[in-house]
């Protein structure tokens, strides 16, 4: 269920399923956005291939617990194509503000476009995986906003041709 910026949704309402949901249309760019406290989405109605989507998860890493925060941008496509309503660096803003102060670290996972293709560069030139990791889009924008400590996850694939890369961002 869409509703405008002035309705709002009956929190008993079988639209409202999973808490305290908002759902919400804006008007002036035709987004839709359904965010809760444990999520961010929002998507291009145009080409609903077009979205920025990101979730709370609780993690171990290195025997230590955390909350991460997961987030997935996609506003190109392969061939070239562009969202005419969203904007990565807008929505990675979004998505930090709309999460602030409960997190710990960011994940990025790369299986396709700008960011795996940057990785494998930075590796084909001699850079270490973590230092690569903050050549992509996503390490850029980690660190413009202080996660700059890299932990490499899982790497599949050869140096420099891998398949997929998962890293996470700390601050140091």
């Amino acid at each position: 269920m869409l509703v405008s910026s002035t309705e709002r949704l009956n929190p008993t309402s079988p639209s409202a399923s999973f808490g305290k949901e908002v759902a919400q249309r804006t008007l002036s760019n035709q987004i839709t956005t359904m965010q809760d406290h444990s999520r961010y989405s929002v998507s291009d109605p145009a080409n609903p291939q077009f979205q920025a989507f990101a979730t709370l998860d609780y993690s171990t890493l290195m025997g230590l617990k955390q909350d991460e925060l997961t987030l997935t941008i996609r506003t190109k496509l392969d061939n070239g194509q562009r969202s005419t309503v969203l904007r990565g660096g807008e929505q990675f803003k979004k998505i930090l503000a709309h999460f602030a102060g409960r997190f710990t670290s960011i994940r990025g996972s790369w299986s396709y476009d700008d960011n795996l293709e940057a990785f494998n560069r930075a590796v084909a030139a001699g850079a270490q995986p973590e230092e690569a990791a903050l050549k992509t889009w996503t390490g850029q924008q980690a660190a413009a906003a202080g996660y700059t400590r890299v932990v490499i996850r899982s790497l599949e694939g050869r140096a420099g041709d891998y398949k997929k890369v998962v890293a996470s961002f700390f601050r140091p």
